[in-house]
């Protein structure tokens, strides 16, 4: 698939709409299940028994667990590469010299898909700053480098490496995160945000 970098699109191409999509929801799930972490924790709970289940046309799948490790684990995971691949996305990397994010020209590979190709500029790295003082009241800066740290050793590798972000760097990463794709993508490109799945019931 190409794409014209020079002239602003109306719409997002079919490829990547679904995968912006599905990382908005990864995003959204991680920080709301990072977010509940913390609250269990500081009510002082070791463990917190959770049950998933699925409903089909045949029947039900019941999965209960003694912890919610087995599900909090890998949206989490599927969370912090979507913070990855976003950040590269809008054209940011980790410049170790000047301790910051700043743009890159290169395509890493011939197949990637950049914000650039959708006749959007590169996000610059003022306005991620910007955004996530309004965010998170913060720079992202360091738990975005957490979450990206994370992914390049020890879930691209079995690495010595111990570099797992608190939950308050995940919840932030993934707030700030979620939040970027929609006004550098969906409101730059004047397009009604997407209503995401799954919605949130509390008891």
């Amino acid at each position: 698939m190409t794409f014209v970098a020079s002239q602003r699109m109306n719409a997002i191409p079919s490829k990547l709409e679904p995968q912006l999509v599905l990382a908005l929801t990864n995003l959204r799930l991680a920080s709301l299940s990072a977010d509940f972490l913390m609250e269990c924790k500081r009510a002082g709970l070791e463990e917190m028994p959770t049950e998933l289940h699925m409903r089909g046309p045949r029947g039900t799948v019941h999965l209960p667990s003694t912890n919610c490790g087995f599900f909090v684990t890998p949206v989490i995971h599927c969370a912090l590469l979507d913070v990855r691949r976003t950040l590269e996305f809008f054209r940011l990397k980790w410049d170790k010299s000047s301790s910051a994010f700043v743009n890159f020209a290169d395509r890493r590979y011939a197949d990637d898909v950049y914000i650039t190709d959708l006749g959007l500029p590169a996000v610059d790295p003022t306005w991620l700053l910007d955004l996530s003082m309004r965010v998170i009241g913060r720079a992202a800066s360091s738990c975005l480098l957490e979450a990206c740290l994370y992914t390049n050793k020890e879930m691209a590798h079995y690495s010595q490496t111990s570099s797992l972000p608190g939950l308050q760097g995940i919840v932030d990463a993934t707030k700030v995160t979620h939040e970027a794709i929609l006004v550098f993508v969906y409101d730059a490109l004047s397009i009604p945000r997407p209503k995401l799945q799954p919605t949130i019931h509390e008891g």
